[in-house]
């Protein structure tokens, strides 16, 4: 390969893998590393611009019809029936968010969260629909949207759909606050919200190294070092939540640095840029 031939830091060349699975070749001084491409994630900006439409829409109103699919997988083991004696008749007081998990809090327990996963999304009839590009938006004059798994009446007239085509998505039922409970309790510290000082950052980062479950989380066994990496470090939720492919991979590019660097090797002053940009 000629040296006009390299792609220089932070260009991304998509292609497809021998198992159909969405890759980066990153390539530097020809030497390659395959970093895994979650595509289509929502991430922590589509999941705030979702909160801040649920809280626009929904907060101070009372949910007066409720009506779900029997769909065990993606409400986690609740049947139908006790979806809809959980939510009805409920007034929503606040809304949260951590990391790509948002939640509704009721007046009084149960309340309910929602992890929008690959191709999940919420929405309201008569707003703007928060999409991927892959997934074009349904119009908002269609009701109800098509995959449609949860479906919300408020007492204003308010519709509110969650609607998933691939079901990775998640329904919970808390029966306490979604903040003291799973999956929010696994969860890494929120970029927005609740960000840990920079000495923290520093110390968490020096210390990043492969345990023996991540080996063989799915989709991630035959990349065994993937967390000792900086890429690796930034997508693991349990440090950071709700970065994503894309941000990681804005961050290494605005920090200047490689994202297959070894979390061990970053200087002081390289974990000093990651941490003001992870916040940008």
């Amino acid at each position: 390969m000629k040296k006009s031939d390299r792609c220089s830091f932070g260009n991304l060349i998509f292609q497809k893998s021998k198992r159909k699975i969405d890759t980066i070749i990153i390539e530097k001084e020809y030497e390659f590393s395959l970093c895994l491409c979650l595509c289509c994630c929502w991430q922590l900006p589509e999941v705030e611009t979702t909160r801040q439409l649920l809280e626009e829409c929904a907060l101070n109103k009372t949910i007066v019809k409720v009506e779900a699919v029997e769909d065990t997988l993606l409400f986690e083991g609740q049947r139908q029936s006790e979806v809809v004696t959980s939510l009805l008749h409920q007034k929503i007081v606040k809304t949260g968010r951590h990391g790509k998990v948002v939640w509704l809090e009721m007046k009084k327990k149960p309340h309910v969260s929602f992890h929008l996963g690959m191709t999940g999304r919420i929405v309201v009839s008569g707003k703007p629909v928060t999409f991927y590009y892959r997934f074009p938006a349904t119009k908002c004059d269609e009701w109800p949207p098509k995959y449609y798994k949860l479906l919300l009446t408020l007492n204003d007239g308010t519709k509110i759909a969650f609607t998933d085509p691939r079901r990775f998505g998640r329904i919970r039922i808390h029966k306490i606050n979604p903040k003291q409970d799973k999956p929010v309790t696994g969860l890494g510290y929120d970029p927005l919200h609740g960000m840990c000082d920079l000495k923290t950052f520093c110390s968490l980062l020096e210390t990043r190294a492969c345990s023996v479950a991540d080996l063989f989380r799915p989709l991630l066994f035959y990349f065994i070092f993937f967390f000792m990496f900086l890429k690796g470090a930034l997508l693991d939720q349990s440090f950071i939540a709700g970065v994503g492919n894309w941000i990681a991979d804005e961050v290494c590019y605005q920090s200047g640095i490689h994202p297959c660097v070894k979390c061990n090797a970053l200087t002081q002053m390289q974990m000093q840029r990651l941490f003001h940009a992870i916040q940008q």
